[in-house]
């Protein structure tokens, strides 16, 4: 009677790591996609499309996005973590501090805004910096208190925002 308890037991075991491995696999399928898309957008200058994805209205299909690959494999217990979803979080960080102006997070965030805000406070952020870099103070103030208007739930990044345009206001 112990041999087969034992026995189902690893064949319990053996089912178990079969079906995490073929949904490990399915979720790296679909992501390896979304990558793949997000890096034809990058490439294509469309950073907020490579970053944010979204529905493409003529096809009615969704575009993948770094977002997409992120999302996917940052769920509680899901590992181990592929290549991609690394490499997705450097792009994201990239376009977000190198490649989006501040014309084109104004885009991004009235497409986005009401639909889901990841990454839109960090861009919001990046653009008043942009702006403080380039010495337009009113606009850094003005992209700043955005940042406390719309995120205020964010009380570290609504305060690092208060700090700095106390900063500017001061010079």
């Amino acid at each position: 009677m112990k041999k087969k308890a034992f026995i189902a037991a690893i064949v319990l075991i053996l089912v178990l790591i079969a079906t995490y491995s073929l949904s490990w696999f399915k979720v790296y399928r679909m992501t390896e996609g979304y990558y793949q898309q997000a890096e034809a957008n990058f490439e294509k200058g469309k950073y907020a499309l490579a970053l944010k994805g979204g529905n493409d209205f003529a096809t009615g299909e969704f575009i993948g996005a770094y977002q997409q690959v992120i999302e996917a494999w940052e769920g509680k217990g899901v590992f181990p973590h592929p290549g991609i979803y690394y490499q997705a979080k450097e792009m994201a960080d990239l376009i977000i501090q190198k490649q989006l102006t501040p014309k084109d997070i104004d885009a991004m965030v009235k497409k986005y805004l009401k639909q889901d805000k990841r990454y839109l406070d960090t861009a919001l952020f990046r653009k008043a910096e942009i702006y403080q870099e380039e010495g337009n103070t009113a606009k850094a103030i003005e992209a700043y208190e955005t940042i406390i208007e719309v995120f205020s739930i964010k009380k570290d990044l609504a305060e690092k925002a208060q700090e700095r345009i106390d900063q500017l206001k001061e010079s």
